[in-house]
C-alpha cells in the first residue's frame, strides 16, 4: 500500500472500511468548523483503486465525477467498488483553496470471508515489577491504551497473581472497551547455564506463554508436588515412545509439555515464546526443534522487541512447507516501557468481537498478525491479512488514538494520584464507539 501518502486529518468519510458487497454512498464532511465544505459548490473527486496488481480485465481505472455540497456540509458520493482492497478517495474544487481542499481519504474494501470480523490490536506478552519488569501490574495496560492498544495480558515469569491483580486495580479505569487478560510466563524455575567462563550464554529448554487461562499453571506445577513429577515422567515416556529429537534433554522438555496441557485445560491460548530471542540463539537447540514438531502450543511468537524475526519466519516457511500454517502473534516482551521507547511491536487479531473468547480463538484460527510497528510495517501473518492489517495501522489506529490517548493518559494521572474522572473515561468510550460506527457502517 502507499504508505508516504499525505491523508488529511481534518476531513471524515463514513463508512470507511467497507464489505465486498457495497453499492451505497460515502459520506465526506470537515472535522471543524473551519473546513466545512460550502452549500452549493461543486467539488471533483476521484476513487483509486491501490490493489497491488492488475488483471486484464481490471486495469485500475478511477471512478471520478463531480458533487455539490448539501446544507449541511457533506458531499454524498455513489460507489459500487469493483475490486477489495484499498481506496484513495481525493476531493478537488476550483473555488475552495481556503478549505484546505484538496485532501485525500484512503478507505478499505474488505474481502467477503473478512466481512463479520473487527480488528483489534494489543500486546501479549510483558513483565511487571512481580518477576524482571520495571513497573508496576497497573502502569502497563494505561501506558498501552496511550498507543491505542484494545487487548493486553501481562505474563510475568512463574506469576499468574500479578496479572490478577492488574485487572483488579485497573478496572473500569480505561473503560469498557479495552480487554485485560490474564497470563503467565511458563519456563524451568532454575535455567541451565553451560561453561565456566562466566560469560556464556545460559540456555532455556521452554519458555511458553500461556494468557486468558482461569488458574496459576505454574501454581499448580507445584502444589502437584510428585504427583506432577510423575506426571512429568509419563509425558517423558509418552514422547520417548513416540521419537524425539536425539539432542532434546528429555525431562525438562516433558515438564514445558506438561505446562502447556494444563493451561489448555485452564483455558489458555499458548504461545511459544521467542524461539530465536537475543541472537545468538540460547534455546536449547533439542527443545525448539522438538515444539515445533509436537505443535501442542497454539502460536508462536514471530516478532517481538528482543527477536530475530527473520530466523522465526524462515522456520516457519519450512514448517509450512511440511504440513500446516502456524499462527503468529507479535509482542513487546517489555520489561520496561519509557517515554522514550515506542511500543512498536505487536498483534492484530480479526476478530467477531473484543473479549477472551474471542480474541484469543482469532489466534487459534490463523487471523492474527504480528507487527513491528516502524517505517516500513514489518508484517508477518497470513497474506490475505498483511494488505488489510498495513491499512489499518496507518489509517485507522492514529485516529482511533486521538481518544484512546485520551484515556490512558486519565488513567495514568488516577496512578499518579493526580486529576482523574471516570465521567470523562465513559465518554470518551461513547466518542469511541460513534467513532467506530461511522468507519464500519454496514450495507
Amino acid at each position: 500500500m502507499p504508505d508516504s501518502i499525505a491523508e488529511t486529518a481534518e476531513y471524515r468519510v463514513s463508512p470507511r472500511v467497507l464489505p465486498e458487497s457495497w453499492s451505497g454512498e460515502l459520506f465526506v464532511s470537515g472535522e471543524y468548523a473551519h473546513t466545512r465544505l460550502i452549500l452549493g459548490n461543486e467539488y471533483r473527486y476521484s476513487l483509486t483503486s491501490m490493489f497491488f496488481y492488475a488483471t486484464t480485465e481490471r486495469r485500475k481505472l478511477p471512478f471520478t465525477g463531480t458533487v455539490r455540497a448539501a446544507a449541511d456540509g457533506t458531499l454524498a458520493i455513489a460507489f459500487t467498488p469493483d475490486i477489495t482492497g484499498e481506496w484513495l478517495l481525493t476531493v478537488e474544487s476550483d473555488d475552495d483553496k481556503r478549505r484546505n481542499v484538496p485532501f485525500t481519504i484512503a478507505i478499505y474494501v474488505l474481502p467477503e470471508n473478512l466481512e463479520r470480523f473487527r480488528p483489534f490490536v494489543g500486546d501479549l506478552h510483558s513483565h511487571s515489577t512481580f518477576s524482571d519488569g520495571k513497573q508496576e501490574p497497573a502502569y502497563l495496560p494505561m501506558r498501552a491504551r496511550t498507543f491505542g492498544f484494545d487487548f493486553f495480558a501481562l505474563t510475568d515469569h512463574w506469576c499468574y497473581e500479578s496479572s490478577r491483580r492488574m485487572i483488579r486495580e485497573v478496572g473500569a479505569t480505561l473503560g469498557s472497551n479495552m480487554l485485560l487478560l490474564t497470563g503467565e510466563e511458563m519456563h524451568p524455575k532454575r535455567e541451565v547455564v553451560r561453561g565456566t567462563d562466566g560469560v556464556s550464554p545460559h540456555y532455556h529448554h521452554y519458555h511458553y506463554v500461556a494468557i486468558g487461562h482461569t488458574g496459576g499453571v505454574c501454581d499448580a506445577f507445584v502444589a502437584g508436588g510428585d504427583r506432577s513429577l510423575e506426571e512429568v515422567d509419563a509425558i517423558a515416556a509418552e514422547l520417548r515412545a513416540r521419537g524425539v529429537d536425539p539432542n532434546v534433554d528429555l525431562l525438562p522438555y516433558a515438564e514445558g509439555v506438561w505446562k502447556v496441557r494444563k493451561a489448555k485445560e485452564l483455558g489458555a491460548l499458548v504461545v511459544y515464546a521467542h524461539p530465536y530471542w537475543a541472537n545468538p540463539v540460547n534455546l536449547d537447540a533439542g527443545a525448539i526443534e522438538q515444539t515445533f514438531k509436537d505443535r501442542e502450543v497454539d502460536a508462536v511468537e514471530a516478532i517481538s522487541v528482543g527477536d530475530n524475526s527473520a530466523y522465526v519466519v524462515n522456520r516457519l516457511l519450512q514448517i509450512a512447507e511440511r504440513s500446516k500454517r502456524v499462527p503468529v502473534v507479535g509482542v513487546s516482551d517489555s520489561h520496561s516501557w519509557t517515554e522514550s521507547v515506542p511500543l512498536h511491536c505487536c498483534t492484530l487479531v480479526m476478530a467477531e468481537r473484543l473479549d477472551v473468547r474471542g480474541i484469543l480463538q482469532a489466534v487459534r484460527d490463523g487471523r492474527s498478525v504480528a507487527c513491528r510497528m516502524t517505517e516500513p510495517l514489518e508484517l508477518v501473518g497470513p497474506f490475505e491479512l498483511i494488505d488489510f492489517a498495513s491499512f489499518y495501522l496507518h489509517r485507522i489506529l492514529p485516529v482511533r488514538r486521538r481518544i484512546t490517548s485520551l484515556q490512558g493518559s486519565l488513567a495514568l494521572s488516577r496512578l499518579r494520584g493526580g486529576a482523574f474522572s471516570q465521567e470523562i473515561i465513559d465518554s470518551l468510550d461513547a466518542d469511541l464507539e460513534d467513532l467506530d460506527r461511522s468507519i464500519w457502517r454496514r450495507k
